[in-house]
């Protein structure tokens, strides 16, 4: 039977290096390796139709189908689907050190409406993730959204 190749390139994130893991690839059915950051893995496979999707601890991306063909190099792009970007991680690290700066100071000297600050900002936070964010939000990337945490996409095809 004719094969062709399948390459599935990571997408790159500015604090992709944080994860540390690679993501899993699933090839009807069967998982055949991760794909880590900043590289790509190529899979020969017999022509044909395969449904190929991606996971990383209990999130996963939807399952994609890909038609190989005989002498054929298909290319799916993987990456997150909403990716933490520098502003969305600079305003975590605000509320962070808000959060937990009021808490800290406000025990240690007992102020007690410092570190109620501290909870009002700890909400502040919730709110802005739930509602500002929305499906973009951390918290649903990994609760309800988990099934389209990551994502997969052609690029292109190339003829060997």
């Amino acid at each position: 039977m004719e094969t062709g190749k399948l390459s599935i390139i990571r997408a790159r994130y500015f604090n992709d290096k944080m994860s540390g893991k690679g993501f899993n690839i699933f090839i009807d059915g069967k998982d055949v390796g991760k794909v880590p950051f900043d590289e790509a893995k190529t899979f020969e496979l017999p022509e044909g139709e395969h449904k190929i999707y991606a996971k990383v601890n209990w999130c996963s991306s939807k399952v994609f189908n890909v038609n190989i063909k005989a002498n054929e190099t298909k290319e799916l792009e993987l990456g997150l689907t909403n990716p933490v970007t520098r502003p969305r991680f600079i305003i975590t690290i605000i509320f962070a050190i808000l959060w937990l700066g009021s808490l800290i100071i406000g025990k240690a000297f007992h102020i007690e409406w410092l570190r109620e600050i501290g909870f009002g900002t700890l909400y502040a936070f919730i709110l802005y993730d739930i509602i500002i964010l929305r499906k973009k939000s951390g918290v649903y990337g990994v609760t309800f959204g988990r099934k389209d945490y990551l994502y997969l996409k052609e690029l292109g095809n190339q003829d060997s």
